[in-house]
């Protein structure tokens, strides 16, 4: 066995030994995390799909906004009627919502209007059961303290496309969308904040153009739910897009 015999002794790098320029290890480059696209490009995008699936869109939302009007063709109905009929309005509602989502997140061609409608049903109470986990869990935090909530529902905000993007149900939806969006919440928020703001300032002028006339003022309070609604639904998607 070779030992050095005295301890004392300190021992001196011989040249083999002694390392060298290339031998010296580099540190390594930091991480760097990705960047979203900017919002005028998620913008034009989302211009971009719209108006090639307009018509699509643009069916699938005008359904809930017809039925809304029939009340007013009718006289005076019984109070058990207009139950019937609310329940009957929002379950179409709902139901327009996911054939907007399935329209949205399919294929290169989404589906016609009707595929959509049928297939709305088969998810329906899937899609319900994540909205009332969405909603306990923003609730809940914002029984803490309203930043709590905020945060929340900011991280929750993909549940519903974690659902009809990658088939993920229930606490796994909500759980997906808090992984993608934990990194970028200021970002998103921002993004969709814009979009909104823009829905707005279109909204007021309509506003101001229409108060001399309260039966325009109705037509278009119901295309904006038709048409801003899934504009805004295209955008969330293209958003959710680039984050994964």
């Amino acid at each position: 066995m070779d030992q050095n015999p005295n301890p004392n002794e300190v021992s001196i790098p011989t040249p083999n030994s002694v390392p060298t320029p290339n031998s010296v290890p580099t540190p390594s480059p930091s991480y760097s995390r990705p960047g979203l696209p900017d919002f005028s490009s998620l913008f034009r995008q989302a211009l971009t799909q719209f108006k090639l699936y307009w018509k699509t869109y643009i069916g699938i939302s005008i359904i809930p906004f017809i039925i809304l009007l029939i009340p007013s063709f009718l006289e005076k109905p019984a109070l058990l009627y207009v139950y019937a009929f609310l329940v009957i309005y929002y379950v179409v509602f709902i139901a327009s919502l996911i054939a907007l989502f399935i329209a949205i997140t399919g294929d290169k061609h989404p589906p016609s209007i009707s595929e959509s409608y049928k297939k709305s049903f088969s998810l329906f109470f899937p899609y319900l059961w994540i909205g009332i986990l969405t909603a306990f869990a923003i609730s809940g935090g914002a029984l803490l303290l309203i930043v709590p909530g905020i945060v929340i529902s900011i991280l929750l905000i993909f549940s519903s496309l974690m659902f009809f993007a990658e088939g993920k149900r229930g606490l796994s939806a909500l759980v997906g969308s808090w992984y993608y969006v934990r990194n970028y919440k200021l970002a998103i928020i921002g993004r969709i904040a814009l979009v909104q703001l823009i829905v707005i300032g279109i909204n007021i002028a309509l506003g101001i153009f229409s108060s001399f006339i309260p039966f325009v003022a109705d037509i278009l309070s119901g295309a904006n739910y038709v048409v801003f609604t899934p504009f805004s639904l295209v955008f969330s998607f293209l958003l959710f897009l680039s984050l994964k």
